[in-house]
């Protein structure tokens, strides 16, 4: 188990980079969450919330379907739900860390 363990946080680290230089300003890796709640009237927190939520609704999706996806696999909302967690607790962290 530990090797899978391993290659999937390797693989979150991955993505998440990649992700990253796409999505966040280089001074504020949280920017694209602050910026999404703004948007939506929401705390950054609540924010990885709903982001968590929109990923379960697409996998509940994908597992109910007997077609298979077209564009994001089970593995990829697993993986991207994985990382919007691991945000949100990076995120806590770091205000944690600002009191």
């Amino acid at each position: 188990m530990s090797d899978y363990f391993d290659l999937a946080i390797a693989e979150m680290k991955r993505v998440h980079d990649k992700k990253k230089a796409d999505y966040s300003d280089p001074s504020d890796a949280f920017s694209n969450f602050r910026l999404a709640g703004d948007f939506a009237d929401v705390s950054t927190p609540l924010t990885f919330e709903v982001l968590l939520g929109v990923k379960q609704a697409r996998l509940n999706n994908l597992r109910e379907s007997e077609n298979s996806p077209l564009n994001e696999s089970i593995l990829d909302t697993l993986l991207d739900r994985a990382n919007y967690a691991t945000l949100a607790y990076a995120y806590a962290l770091a205000q944690q860390e600002k009191k």
